[in-house]
């Protein structure tokens, strides 16, 4: 008989492979986690400033920007500063389902930007 444990399990992968480990402790640091500054949305295109605790090690390709749900393309600038363009619906008004929300921050190596001083 298996009985469910109420703390909950941290699943791990790399590469979409389960990894198996004796100690999966992990510490979040908060301090080291990039964050939101701005984020304006102009028709189309978004401007999103993002600060850094250290220099970071970076780069525009490894950042995804969704809305939503809705990704937003074509990323210029750089990593503390850039924009972005969501798709465009036939007559021009842009795609994005009904709604609030904030822009999410994707880094690929380190995962979501704070983004508290964001409104919605």
């Amino acid at each position: 008989m298996h009985v469910a444990s109420s703390t909950p399990s941290l699943q791990l992968s790399v590469k979409s492979i389960p990894v198996l480990c004796t100690d999966c402790s992990y510490t979040y640091n908060a301090t080291a986690t990039p964050t939101i500054t701005s984020a304006t949305r102009s028709g189309r295109t978004y401007t999103i400033a993002v600060s850094y605790s250290s220099s970071p090690v970076y780069t525009l390709s490894d950042i995804t920007v969704s809305m939503l749900g809705v990704n937003c393309l074509s990323l210029t600038g750089n990593i503390n500063i850039f924009t972005c363009s969501l798709p465009i619906n036939s007559d021009n008004s842009v795609a994005l389902p009904a709604g609030t929300g904030k822009p999410k921050v994707h880094i690929k190596q380190i995962g979501f930007a704070i983004n508290n001083a964001v409104s919605s």
